[in-house]
This record gives structure tokens, sequence and C-alpha cells, in this order.
């Protein structure tokens, strides 16, 4: 599966173009679990301990936290969650440039994990009954 088209470079940070050292990293900031000024809500905390050993969702932090508190306000509705991911991971705006290719890479692999592990679609019989017509 080709997703070339859905992703858009990112360019480098000023404080990276500069190499100023006494830049600080969006992370390590004094006030808590934040980056470039937004603060992970409890559910994203939540979430993201829940996460860290299977997936450690590092990029996704660092660029994109309030994609984060928005997935963990969805978590536990998985219809919701659904709508949620493919409104990111699909323009229906048709004006979208798309995420980096690593930030493409967790939300897919989130999905896959909430789709697998947390709400894996029961096989029903009926559904491969084929009506004789």
């Amino acid at each position: 599966m080709d997703l070339s088209h859905y992703v858009r470079p990112v360019p480098p940070k000023k404080a990276e173009q500069q190499n100023d050292p006494g830049s600080k990293h969006p992370n390590q900031s004094g006030a808590g679990p934040q980056s470039g000024g937004v603060e992970f809500s409890p559910d994203a905390v939540r979430l993201l301990a829940l996460l860290s050993p299977a997936l450690p969702l590092t990029a996704l932090q660092a660029a994109f936290p309030h994609i984060l508190n928005r997935l963990a306000g969805v978590w536990h509705k998985p219809s919701k969650f659904e709508r949620c991911m493919e409104d990111l991971l699909l323009d229906s705006r048709g004006n979208r440039l798309g995420f980096p290719s690593e930030i493409v890479a967790e939300l897919t692999a989130v999905r896959e994990y909430h789709q697998t592990k947390l709400h894996p679609k029961k096989n029903d019989r009926w559904s491969t009954v084929r009506v004789r017509s």
C-alpha cells in the first residue's frame, strides 16, 4: 500500500536550523507532559501509559499532542474512534497536505492495535452464508 501521496515533508524547526544548544526540546519542559504549549489530557496520559509497552508513539507525542488528546477522548467508543481515524488519515476536504511518514506509521499502528487487541470484530457464522437466488 503506497502512502507516499499522503505524506508531506516536515521542515526543520528554527532551533534545529540554528543548532541552538540552549533551546529546550518540547518534552523537556518542567511543567509536565506537554508539547508546543498543548498539555496532554488525563485521558491521553492514561492512553500513553497503556500503549507505551507496545507502541511508544514518540513522534506523535512530540509533534501532535492535540491528536493524542483527540484519540484518547474516543478510545473506548469504537465507532467514534474509527471515524476519528478516518478523518485523520483520509483527506475529505481536498486541501490537506498529509502527515509525515513516521506519524502515519504511528497512527496506523494505533488503529491496528485498537481493532485487533481491544475491539476485534467477532466472526459471525451467518455473515459468510450465501443466499441462493
